[in-house]
């Protein structure tokens, strides 16, 4: 019966070592700065590491300017920095060195939309959709441009019409469908 009370106890004293090493690990982790960060630190380090990848790609830029991929991922980095002057810049030269690419349209496309240059947006998106129909994000943005920049509820609608048409994933399908309802709802776009 001894044994039994040792062994027991054994475990027990085990048990509540392990709870107290596991506390103390937790303790060092979150005073040591291990702790997960909040939001501010979180966003500040991808800021930085953001800054870091501009950095390193303008460095590759120097010894190659004219490398497609880079100024991509360049502007790319630029419209992540929210730095749209810059990324602007860039995505022009991408688009000087390969005028039929669609991701560098389709950037300057949202760069255009977002600098209230509507009709320069409009033709970057049509232009997306003319080499590439399938590209319904480009369609979406210009059935906005045409329904709140342009006061065209008839164009907008055949827009939003034509992303649901094109079997959108399922976020662009739910915005298409409550522009339509929109639209629709206050009697527009109707012959």
């Amino acid at each position: 019966m001894e044994a039994v009370r040792t062994r027991r106890e054994a475990v027990t004293l085990g048990f509540f070592g392990l709870v107290v090493v596991a506390v103390t690990l937790m303790t060092v982790y979150y005073l040591g700065g291990g702790a997960p960060k909040g939001r501010d630190a979180h966003v500040q380090d991808q800021t930085t590491a953001l800054r870091n990848q501009a950095a390193r790609l303008e460095a590759s830029l120097q010894a190659n300017p004219n490398d497609l991929e880079t100024l991509v991922a360049l502007g790319d980095t630029y419209l992540e920095l929210r730095q749209g002057r810059k990324a602007l810049a860039v995505f022009e030269k991408a688009e000087a060195l390969a005028p039929d690419d669609v991701h560098v349209l389709s950037d300057l496309g949202t760069i255009y939309q977002q600098t209230g240059r509507y009709d320069e947006a409009l033709a970057k998106f049509g232009r997306v959709v003319e080499l590439d129909p399938n590209q319904l994000g480009a369609v979406l943005h210009m059935g906005i441009i045409y329904r709140y920049r342009k006061g065209d509820n008839a164009k907008a609608l055949e827009m939003f019409k034509k992303v649901l048409e094109g079997m959108p994933d399922p976020r662009l399908a739910e915005m298409a469908r409550r522009e339509i309802a929109k639209i629709e709802g206050e009697g527009a776009g109707k012959p």
